[in-house]
């Protein structure tokens, strides 16, 4: 009752701030929704049939080496621009509530990979149509959403002289599902598996009571290297991939708890996003150095809920490794976010 009524003043409170004072990172309409996911989750929502995302109605843009600042759309029936690729290429599928305009970690990971990777290109995926949906509709429109990103990828394979094995998929919260669902319809229709996908905190709310078939899973691509950072809220806290990274416990994190009264909106997107969003904050800063954010595999998930994890290392914002189990890790509450082992 108390977290309701703090929630409910700073909703009060935030609709007296003008639309100057909010963060251009975020649609207006998003402040007056947020209560929502909350409001939701504690009422145990229900999933609802949601649209139908058709391949047209999502927009797909291009980066590489030659274009860095200028993006190049693609028509994903007819992306010839890929033919000449040789290097990776990354898409990067954003979450409910969420588009390419305001996503925190397009850029930033797109800006990373690209400095990493010289003949890479990163495609940024945008389903701002289905995004912003009652979550129990977004949820149900991942499926839609997933079957579009195979088809796409199909017709690179099959038309463009493109590599399945350079393909890697990057998902967060509801689009780290989606990713899921790709693999799973390219593996029915093509008989091609994904090389990797890297599931930043998927969503948990109903999908945590759904089959393996009707989820992110490990068989949806060789490696599926997924972070937990806000688990049994709005994120799965069950191990999921081939690889499950959780910093902290995988569950509430450093720094997540401030609280700023002088910020109320702050306040409020930090209550409900702080967990969830840093699962991506954590990987943009580790993929610079994959020995850094060593993890130490544990043993089971007992051993990870005591804490007592012991075993070799790994690095988080390691893009190559095809090690598999349990993986614990501490972070700093701030960047930056790595802690050196001691």
């Amino acid at each position: 009752m108390q977290v309701l009524l703090l929630l409910s003043s700073i909703v009060v409170f935030s609709t007296t701030v003008t639309s100057e004072d909010k963060s251009e990172n975020f649609p207006t309409k998003l402040y007056s929704q947020l209560f929502e996911i909350v409001g939701e989750n504690l009422l145990k929502i229900n999933e609802t049939k949601g649209m139908n995302i058709e391949l047209k109605q999502m927009d797909f843009f291009l980066y590489n080496s030659h274009n860095r600042g200028r993006e190049m759309k693609l028509n994903p029936l007819n992306p010839f621009q890929l033919s000449t690729s040789k290097g990776k290429i990354f898409f990067l599928v954003h979450g409910w509530h969420d588009a390419r305009r305001y996503s925190l970690w397009y850029n930033e990971l797109t800006n990373k990979l690209l400095r990493k990777y010289n003949t890479a290109s990163v495609i940024q995926v945008d389903w701002e149509i289905g995004s912003f949906q009652s979550i129990g509709s977004s949820v149900d429109s991942t499926e839609s959403l997933g079957s579009n990103l195979a088809t796409m990828i199909n017709i690179m394979v099959s038309n463009h002289n493109v590599s399945i094995e350079n393909i890697v998929l990057f998902g967060h919260s509801l689009g780290a599902q989606a990713c899921g669902w790709t693999g799973k319809y390219l593996s029915r229709t093509t008989n091609q598996k994904l090389k990797r996908i890297i599931a930043f905190d998927p969503y948990g709310v109903l999908f945590s009571e759904r089959p393996d078939s009707r989820r992110l899973n490990r068989n949806d691509a060789e490696v599926v290297h997924v972070i937990h950072t806000d688990g049994d809220y709005i994120g799965f806290l069950h191990p999921c991939g081939t690889i499950d990274f959780y910093p902290n416990g995988g569950q509430s994190q450093p720094g997540c708890s401030k609280i700023d009264l002088k910020n109320p909106l702050k306040l409020l997107m930090d209550f409900v996003w702080c967990d969830h969003i840093r699962s991506f904050d954590y990987f943009v800063e580790a993929v610079e150095d994959k020995n850094t954010f060593l993890a130490h595999q544990c043993y089971n998930k007992k051993a990870l809920d005591q804490r007592n994890c012991h075993g070799s290392t790994v690095g988080l914002g390691d893009l190559e490794t095809t090690r598999e189990g349990i993986f614990y890790l501490e972070t700093n509450s701030e960047p930056p976010y790595h802690k050196p082992s001691e």
